[in-house]
């Protein structure tokens, strides 16, 4: 499994529970404020994306670990391994 995507989907979910935490909290004390800014809010949407970014990623990118067979580079090196007994 691709580890962008439990990582994305846990940043994701932080994001929104915290998100949503600032909204249903209603509290406005100066231990929640930097700045004028919620830091709840503030850093939910930075968790939301961030997680988006990374489930992202994870459905556009392709497999990362090519066969050695897939590249010019490869067949040459399983070659020199099956001729030099690295390989059985």
């Amino acid at each position: 499994m691709d580890i962008r995507i439990p990582v994305g989907a846990l940043f994701a979910t932080y994001g929104v529970l915290l998100i949503v935490y600032s909204f249903a909290s209603g509290d406005a004390a100066p231990r929640h404020m930097l700045g004028g800014m919620n830091v709840n809010m503030v850093t939910g949407i930075g968790m939301l994306i961030f997680g988006s970014v990374f489930l992202w990623l994870s459905r556009r990118g392709g497999p990362t670990v090519r066969p050695a067979g897939a590249t010019p580079e490869g067949r040459a090196t399983e070659a020199r391994e099956k001729r030099t007994g690295l390989e059985h």
